[in-house]
């Protein structure tokens, strides 16, 4: 048995802009957010980065901006993400899922420290954060392979999540006995 594949809750950001940044968009910027947003929900991740990139040029939002990187490290541009993603960051510095989405990308880079670094300050602003707990567990599960501190991180997971996922169940019984072991 191999660990839980996730192509979902590991690299979802919580697309809604915060009240704070929407009152720095015009009407028409915010509706084009709103757009955007719909286009990435939808999978038009070229049709949300082009809106996106529209207002960018007007404005230094930080929703716009970490909406950026996720519509880039979508699209397969990692580059592109981690420097829009760096943006939002120093833009809203208390903004977890945006350390989140910044450590899948460093971890799709294989910058596996610049990840753990992300992902701890992302739960150092909501120790409640349950995909950053997954993706920190990921890290050390399959690139540290201290099971210790994974098993730990997917355990708290597992708690926080309103929904049974099963195959992360089934790799933490199975990480259980591994741990046991030792």
């Amino acid at each position: 048995m191999s660990p839980p594949e996730k192509s979902g809750p590991a690299t979802e950001l919580e697309q809604a802009a915060t009240e704070s940044s929407l009152k720095k968009l015009s009407a028409k910027q915010a509706d084009q957010l709103a757009q955007a947003i719909v286009h990435l929900n939808n999978g038009d991740y070229d049709d949300a980065k082009k809106l996106l990139l529209q207002i960018q040029r007007s404005t230094s939002n930080t929703s716009v901006l970490s909406n950026l990187a996720l519509t880039y490290y979508k699209l397969g541009d990692l580059e592109s993400a981690d420097i829009f993603a760096r943006k939002a960051i120093q833009g809203a510095p208390d903004q977890a899922q945006t350390y989140n989405l910044a450590g899948t990308i460093s971890l799709d880079l294989r910058d596996f420290q610049t990840a753990e670094k992300f992902f701890k300050q992302a739960l150092e602003l909501n120790g409640d954060y349950a995909l950053a707990h997954y993706n920190l567990a990921i890290l050390y599960d399959i690139y540290y392979q201290d099971i210790d501190s994974a098993y730990a991180h997917y355990l708290k997971y597992l708690a926080l999540i309103d929904f049974e996922d099963k195959q992360t169940l089934e790799w933490v019984d199975q990480l259980k006995y591994s741990i046991n072991q030792d």
